[in-house]
């Protein structure tokens, strides 16, 4: 029988629903390639090293663009990211990503080994169902 699902590792729960993007990015052209590759995280990156440094959420351009009343092709990724970025290892089992999230009450941490990110670990994501359970 296979392990408990808060031993699995984070690999078993990741989705791909995230997109990449400079810093200098327009929350605008940001909304339009989430929606069409059906992202709910950007990764921000530096554009002069290519660093991760920070993430937005769609709930951060409502929040911090919409609701205010900001012109969206105006604003920049860098100024309504979430920064630093929290990352876990892809060695890493459920338990740890679960840990980890409730400690920075962050609901989405991207899974990465080192280099570069392989996916998004979320307590609420379709990837995420036995997440969803244990939470209740």
């Amino acid at each position: 029988m296979g392990a408990e699902p808060l031993e699995r590792s984070v690999l078993s729960y990741i989705h791909h629903g995230f997109i990449v993007l400079d810093e200098d990015a327009d929350a605008a052209s940001a909304v339009k390639q989430m929606h069409g590759k059906k992202a709910e995280i950007i990764i921000v990156k530096q554009k002069k090293d290519g660093k991760f440094v920070g993430v937005v959420t769609d709930s951060d351009i409502l929040d911090k663009v919409v609701v205010r009343g900001d012109d969206s092709d105006q604003v920049l990724l860098r100024d309504i990211m979430s920064s630093p970025v929290i990352t876990i290892s892809a060695k890493a089992n459920a338990r740890q990503a679960l840990d980890l999230m409730r400690l920075n009450a962050i609901k989405r941490i991207p899974v990465t080994d080192n280099i570069s990110i392989l996916g998004i670990v979320t307590t609420i994501g379709r990837s995420c169902y036995s997440f969803r359970f244990l939470l209740q």
